[in-house]
C-alpha cells in the first residue's frame, strides 16, 4: 500500500509485529456488537488478519494500518472493493475504518479515512466512494458524516444485510491521475 500521512498519523502497510495492536482493535467491543465476524480473541486470529489485510488487489486499494506518529498502531482503514448482496456484482468501492477503545473520540479515524479518501479521488481517479455502515453504529455514522458523505438511507444491496448508506463523489478540484 501507498503510505499517507496526516498531521499526527502514519497510515502504512501492516508488519507481523502490528499483531497485538491488531488483537485490540479486534477486541473493541463496538466491533463486536457490529460486525461479530471480525471480532478476534488472540494473537494467532490477529497474525491471520494481518496476513488478509496485506492483500492489495487491485493495485491501490486495500487496508492501512493507522498509526500514531509519534506511538503506538491505534486503527485501520480500508478502501475496496466491496461484495454485492446475493453474490451480485457492481463497480462500488467502498471506506470503512476499525480502531482500538482507548483511541476513539480524538478523531484520528476522520482524519485517517480524509486522507484515504484524497487517496481514491486524487490517485486513483475514483468518481465515487461509499461507506455502508450498522443501523445502530451511530459513532461511524457520525464519522460520515464530519467526512461530509451524503447520506442515502438504508440499502440492502450489500453483504446481505440492511445497512445506512453514504457517498461522496470526487471533488470538482481532484485531479484524476494521468495515464502513462
Amino acid at each position: 500500500m501507498q503510505p499517507l500521512t496526516t498531521p499526527r498519523l502514519v497510515l502504512r502497510d501492516f508488519s507481523p509485529n502490528d499483531a497485538p495492536a491488531v488483537l485490540e482493535i479486534h477486541q473493541h467491543p463496538d466491533l463486536a456488537r457490529f460486525m461479530p465476524h471480525a471480532a478476534l480473541t488472540d494473537l494467532d486470529g490477529a497474525r491471520t488478519r494481518i496476513d488478509e489485510f496485506r492483500v492489495e488487489e487491485p493495485p491501490g486499494l486495500g487496508w492501512w494500518c493507522v498509526a500514531l506518529r509519534d506511538g503506538p498502531v491505534i486503527g485501520a482503514v480500508l478502501l475496496k472493493d466491496i461484495p454485492g448482496s446475493g453474490g451480485r456484482p457492481n463497480d462500488d468501492v467502498q471506506i470503512g475504518w476499525r480502531q482500538g477503545a482507548r483511541h476513539t473520540g480524538h478523531g484520528y479515524m476522520t482524519e485517517a479515512a480524509r486522507a484515504v479518501l484524497r487517496h481514491g479521488f486524487d490517485d486513483l481517479g475514483l468518481e465515487r466512494i461509499i461507506a455502508v455502515v450498522d443501523l445502530e453504529n451511530h459513532p461511524s455514522q457520525r464519522i460520515c458524516a464530519r467526512l461530509g458523505m451524503t447520506p442515502l438511507g438504508h440499502t440492502c444491496a450489500y453483504y446481505d444485510e440492511e445497512l445506512e448508506l453514504f457517498e461522496m463523489s470526487r471533488p470538482k478540484s481532484a485531479s484524476r491521475p494521468s495515464n502513462p
